[in-house]
């Protein structure tokens, strides 16, 4: 829906208060990487592959990719 910034709040917020969500990161790495924000994606989506290696794949069925 192209609502970025937005999404970026909700991600932000939850991870404040569960920084251990793997799925989170990894949305967030997204958001960030639709935003231009290459460096902080790159930081995200590692953290999100070292905490859930499976992470990628789980997305991809959705049609989520980076």
């Amino acid at each position: 829906m192209g609502r970025y910034e937005e999404a970026l709040q909700d991600l932000d917020a939850v991870l404040l208060q569960a920084p251990g969500f793997a799925e989170s990161r990894f949305l967030r790495s997204i958001v960030y990487a639709r935003l231009g924000k290459a460096k902080e994606a790159a930081a995200d989506l590692a953290v999100a592959r070292r905490m859930s290696p499976s992470v990628e794949r789980k997305y991809a069925r959705f049609g989520l990719k980076h």
